[in-house]
This record gives structure tokens, C-alpha cells and sequence, in this order.
């Protein structure tokens, strides 16, 4: 039974602005149910199973001190390998040493891969592990995640900053080109939604929308650097690309596309701890996590690992353990976005 042994709660993979809030928050709310004898989260992700002294029994004070800390507080570790044989059996040992018998793990895609490749070995031990949240600036094929709205937000920001100085800025008679780089390796989901805000009336900073021209060049679109180019030369107006993380085409390589004065930026880490997370997070977060509740004190899912999957942030499920890792496999993944977020793509790709 559940209540005879403890839960342990923790973050996994990459970070993003809400995973402190969305970790206290469940973890607050696990400990007020009584369900567990105690309640413990881990810092930095899987290798709190590995490291006795990254896991604390949580409290009111721990609650109170993490709203005061940014989106990292709970940090997160890569390179963590919980397959291997020694880190098993230790992770194992720790369970047992805390009386864990249920894992609570959020995170991205490689999260939830780990967690499917471990589960059945823990379930031996008696440890139950469940896959509670997608946290993901990047997004994650099969459901909503928490952490790309803050990471749109962040990255709208920066890019108009750049755009005010840059694109303002001319050489001789011609505007200039102004090139961002946004983080999503693989993934499109933050080119299309900055591209969507960007598109909006008075969505860039100190310019008209019809006074700027937009392109784009996604990581799961071909773009043909000779077109790119072309379109670039033929541009009358200031002119931005945005360049999704693990695109063919690099933002370095833009300079060398354009005949005008071309600068660059990254966005890069920016974009996941960033302070973006507001009180309208904080109340979906919440609904979320008392959703969550109800899935764990179900009966029906005693002793069974799963991952929860959110069709939206009211409608949470638990689906097979390795529901993401089926969707989401480590190589060869093919990313997909919404029909209207597909839709923006098309519309700023540079076409011939």
C-alpha cells in the first residue's frame, strides 16, 4: 500500500522557467493528501539516486524557500544513465534505504525514455516509477507540455531587442539583416509560435509588420541556401530569418547568403530559465497538479507504472509508461506541430 512507504519527486532533463513551480507545487500537494508516509524530491534529476545527499524530505519551509528561487532551483543532470549496472543497483539500494516505493519523475523526451527503460527493473524491487509531466521548452510528440509558452515569451523578447538595434541600424542606403538562432534542436515549436507572435499586428518592436520581411528556416523543412539567398537579395526591406536550433542552415552561414550588413545572435539558454512564468501558469499548474492527484489515488493504478498525458491542461490521463518514449524515440524522430502552427512555417518559408 501506498501509504506504508515514500515518494520521491524530481526533474529531469533539460530545465525550463516553470520546473521549480510545477515540482513544489506537486510535491506540496502530494504531502497535504497523505497519501505517502513522507514526501522527498531530488536535485539534479536522476542523479539524486545515485547521491543520498540530493535527497530531502520536503516541508512547508522547503516550499517557501523554492518560490523564492528561480525555475532551476531544482537543477537537473545530464549523462545519468540509470541502465548501467552499477548505477541500477544503486539507485535501487537508495529506494530501499528511504523506504521509496514510488518515483515521480518530470521532464522531456530523454526523461521519459530513462523512465521507460528502468521501470520494470525497479518494479522487482517494489519501486513503482511514473512519468508525471512533460517539461520541455522544445515541446514532445503526444501531448502538452509545460515550459515552451515561457520559453515563446522569452524569445519574443530577445528577438525584438535585437531587431530594435539592429534592423534600425543601416549601412549607407540599405537596411540590414538581422539573423536569430532559437533553441528547439529538432524541433520547430518555438520558431513557429515566436513566428505566430511576431506575425501579429505590433507584435515587432519599433516596426510595422509590413515594414519588415520574415523568414524562416526550420530544423524539418528543407531550405535551399541559394533560395534563402536570393530572397534575402531581392529583400527592399530590413529583414529578418529566424533559424530553428538544428537546421541545416546555420545563422553563421546567413552573413554569407546576404549582400548587406548581417548580424547574428543566439538566443540559447535564455529561453529556458527566464522569469516568464506568471500567476496564469502558476493557477494551470495548480488545476494540473490536483489533477494528478486524483489519476494517483486511483485504485486502478496501484503498483502500475505510467506516464501522464495531457490531450489539454484539463484533460490529463495515464497512458502506458512508454507511451513518449514509443513518440518521442532517441533517433530518427520525426517532430510534428499543429495544422495552424504547420501553417505559419509554410507561410515564411522562403520559397523560389
Amino acid at each position: 500500500m501506498k501509504a506504508r512507504t515514500n515518494a520521491l519527486v524530481f526533474h529531469g532533463g533539460g530545465l525550463c522557467d516553470c520546473s521549480n513551480a510545477f515540482i513544489r507545487t506537486f510535491a506540496q500537494k502530494l504531502n497535504a493528501a497523505y497519501i505517502f508516509n513522507t514526501v522527498y524530491v531530488g536535485f539534479h534529476s536522476f542523479a539524486s539516486l545515485l547521491l543520498d545527499e540530493n535527497i530531502v524530505e520536503w516541508n512547508d519551509c522547503m516550499n517557501d524557500t523554492a518560490k523564492l528561487r528561480s525555475g532551476g532551483f531544482f537543477g537537473t543532470c545530464r549523462n545519468v544513465d540509470l541502465n548501467e549496472k552499477d548505477n541500477l543497483k544503486k539507485a535501487i539500494e537508495t529506494c530501499h534505504e528511504h523506504n521509496i516505493g514510488y518515483v515521480f519523475v518530470a521532464g522531456g523526451d530523454g526523461s521519459a525514455r530513462q523512465v521507460a527503460e528502468i521501470a520494470d527493473e525497479f518494479l522487482k524491487e517494489k519501486v513503482v516509477f511514473v512519468f508525471i509531466m512533460p517539461l520541455t521548452i522544445d515541446g514532445i510528440n503526444g501531448g502538452k507540455s509545460l515550459g515552451l509558452d515561457q520559453a515563446v515569451r522569452k524569445s519574443v523578447m530577445e528577438v525584438n531587442n535585437f531587431v530594435s538595434s539592429t534592423l534600425n541600424t543601416w549601412e549607407g542606403l540599405k537596411p540590414g539583416v538581422a539573423a536569430v538562432e532559437l533553441q528547439g534542436r529538432n524541433r520547430d515549436d518555438i520558431l513557429a509560435n515566436v513566428t505566430r507572435k511576431l506575425n501579429k499586428y505590433g507584435g515587432i518592436q519599433d516596426f510595422e509588420r509590413k515594414d519588415i520581411e520574415i523568414f524562416v528556416v526550420p530544423a524539418n523543412y528543407h531550405v535551399d541556401k541559394d533560395v534563402l539567398a536570393k530572397r534575402i537579395r531581392e529583400a527592399e526591406k530590413p529583414t529578418l530569418v529566424l533559424v530553428s536550433e538544428g537546421s541545416d542552415i546555420k545563422v553563421e552561414d546567413i552573413q554569407g547568403l546576404s549582400d548587406r550588413k548581417t548580424r547574428t545572435m543566439k538566443v540559447g539558454h535564455v529561453s529556458q530559465i527566464n522569469g516568464c512564468t506568471d500567476a496564469k501558469d502558476l493557477k494551470k499548474i495548480e488545476s494540473i497538479c490536483g489533477n494528478l492527484l486524483r489519476i494517483i489515488k486511483d485504485p486502478q493504478y496501484e503498483g502500475k507504472p505510467y506516464s501522464i498525458q495531457l490531450g489539454s491542461f484539463e484533460n490529463v490521463r495515464a497512458k502506458p509508461i512508454d507511451y513518449y518514449a514509443k513518440l518521442n524515440p532517441r533517433k530518427n524522430q520525426k517532430a510534428t506541430l499543429p495544422e495552424d502552427l504547420e501553417g505559419i512555417l509554410k507561410e515564411f518559408l522562403p520559397m523560389p
